[in-house]
């Protein structure tokens, strides 16, 4: 088969790496030839578009499933059925063959748009980071890790003054030096880079990963940041977001403040288990093998 990935994006962006660049690693193994381009390349049997903010990528796709009978697979990274994307959104969704996204929520949200029935896949792992011993071992304030766009800054901005009695550790955009709340304070930042991000899960205690539940693109966002933070060896106190849920018998899944509270009291040896045990799944379910072999399914 040969397959176009039809993308403004690049590894840059955390989509482009988990849908695309990973998954296209494995499946080059096989025999299938993959183009990445910004514009639709000739003589594809299947084309893939991704990160589509372009509305010209409407007629892109009704001139390659129409005319050259090529078939069209929209992936959806993000909700943007209420913004200003809506209508191309929607009209993508059902130009396509194939819709994919990769949560259950997200899923929910285009058939409620669209009535379209979405294809889930779940992002692999972060081919990046490599898996890590369960380490739990806190002394003295516990060092919490949070990661994010400054576009994920309300969720953690909700629960950032209940946590000052702890050591914050924020990676984030290198555009975002510090970031201010409770009026007055601040707090340093670290510039967002894959050595960073493996520096920080290696120095902190756990990992917080708070959502804004009112908003319709928090709630359907993807595994990746609990996946990579488990397999770093670090245990997650997380918003119950539906794709989270999945984690229920090894994170702590409610208000964060609370599970950040409820950590401190906990049994080394039990928060190291469940680490383990929650590695175990990871292996089974999100490995970039798995994963390709599900986009390999829709593709082709």
């Amino acid at each position: 088969m040969r397959i176009n990935y039809v993308t403004i994006a690049d590894g840059t962006l955390a989509s482009f790496r988990y849908q695309i660049a990973t998954p296209v690693q494995e499946l080059r193994k096989t025999r299938h030839i993959i183009i990445i381009s910004s514009q639709p390349m000739d003589g594809a049997d299947t084309y893939v578009f991704h990160k589509h903010l372009r509305l010209e990528e409407q007629n892109m796709a009704k001139e390659l499933r129409m005319v050259k009978k090529a078939k069209v697979v929209f992936v959806v990274s993000d909700s943007h059925f209420d913004d200003k994307y809506a209508d191309h959104y929607i009209n993508m969704c059902c130009i396509a063959n194939k819709v994919v996204c990769a949560t259950e929520a997200l899923a929910k949200i285009i058939k409620t748009f669209t009535g379209v029935d979405a294809e889930v896949i779940f992002d692999p792992w972060g081919v990046e980071f490599e898996e890590k011993q369960a380490n739990f071992k806190p002394g003295g304030k516990l060092k919490l890790m949070w990661f994010g766009q400054p576009s994920n800054f309300k969720g953690l901005f909700n629960v950032l003054p209940h946590l000052i009695d702890n050591e914050m550790l924020i990676v984030t955009s290198s555009k975002v030096e510090k970031i201010k709340f409770n009026n007055d304070e601040e707090l340093k930042t670290i510039p967002y880079s894959i050595p960073n991000m493996k520096k920080i899960f290696e120095e902190c205690d756990a990992v917080i990963i708070p959502q804004d539940l009112n908003d319709l693109t928090k709630i359907a966002k993807t595994h990746n940041r609990i996946v990579d933070s488990f397999r770093a060896g670090k245990f997650v106190v997380a918003s119950p977001v539906d794709a989270y849920l999945d984690f229920k018998d090894y994170a702590y899944l409610g208000d964060v403040k609370e599970g950040v509270e409820w950590l401190k009291k906990q049994n080394t040896e039990e928060i190291e288990k469940r680490i383990t045990v929650a590695q175990e799944f990871i292996k089974k379910t999100f490995a970039p093998e798995i994963i390709a072999k599900q986009w390999e399914k829709v593709l082709c």
